[in-house]
């Protein structure tokens, strides 16, 4: 018997979860803002159900999650990766991330890159995908894997539901690295950025791994759809995010309406 897991909640994503439960509201005081906020994420979910219904009846090839509306590029159907949980669950972040890269056969970039690597883990409600940005000098590349996890007969796997290589940027490769080092992108310090609500909340994260030459940053950001109005670093992230669904054609990254420009 084949069973979906809606989000990771197979062993391997043990520690991914355990920085992003939602606490309970009963242990908090009913205020004007908490209500509206309440009844935000009650219209987010709305919109969520008409979505899927949307997207169980569209008649598009590329699947449920990320669409590359027709784009260009080398594109791999599902393939299925096995894994044992042995270890994971003591890991870090950083060291998780590292252990996942390898099993889906990513370069381990830990330990720095000959030139410029940016890894971007999507970890949004409905799609979990991870970007990669890479120039070594010689040739810029984007890869870009829509991921996920399944249950068969007992055994645990990583998905890769579709996976993207030789995207190129609509607007050249200058342009797009140019707006990548103008959002700090490259610069952005090491550390978890929870923001005022995550402990309210939950909710998604992004993580990102940067390595360019000997050096390597891993920063993780608490919705920055959410917090952009509120956070310099955050509307940065959010505007990197939307630069690679322009740019690349690959719908990566899906903002609340509430919280579009």
């Amino acid at each position: 018997m084949e069973q979906f897991v809606d989000k990771w909640d197979v062993p391997v994503n043990h520690a991914i979860t355990r920085l992003r439960k939602v606490p309970s509201f009963m242990a908090l005081s009913i205020s004007l803002p908490l209500l509206m906020f309440i009844l935000h994420l009650i219209m987010s979910w709305m919109s969520s159900v008409i979505a899927l219904t949307l997207l169980l009846f569209s008649c598009k090839a590329d699947g449920d999650g990320i669409s590359n509306h027709g784009r260009p590029a080398t594109v791999t159907d599902e393939r299925l990766i096995p894994y044992s949980d042995s270890g994971l669950q003591a890991l870090n972040d950083a060291e998780l991330l590292k252990a996942l890269s390898q099993l889906i056969g990513l370069p381990d970039i830990s330990g720095g890159y000959n030139g410029t690597y940016v890894r971007a883990w999507i970890w949004d409600y409905d799609t979990k995908c991870v970007v990669n940005i890479s120039d070594d000098g010689k040739i810029r590349q984007c890869h870009i894997l829509d991921i996920a996890s399944r249950r068969t007969d007992d055994k645990d796997y990583i998905v890769i539901k579709k996976e993207w290589t030789g995207l190129q940027p609509e607007s050249g490769w200058e342009n797009f690295f140019n707006e990548m080092e103008s959002r700090g992108i490259l610069l952005m310090p090491a550390g978890t950025y929870k923001g005022e609500l995550a402990d309210m909340t939950g909710g998604w994260y992004c993580e990102f791994e940067v390595a360019q030459g000997k050096r390597y940053t891993f920063f993780e950001y608490f919705e920055p759809d959410l917090h952009r109005r509120l956070h310099k670093a955050s509307r940065n992230i959010h505007e990197f995010l939307q630069l690679i669904n322009t740019e690349m054609k690959v719908q990566v990254y899906s903002p609340d309406e509430p919280f579009k420009d």
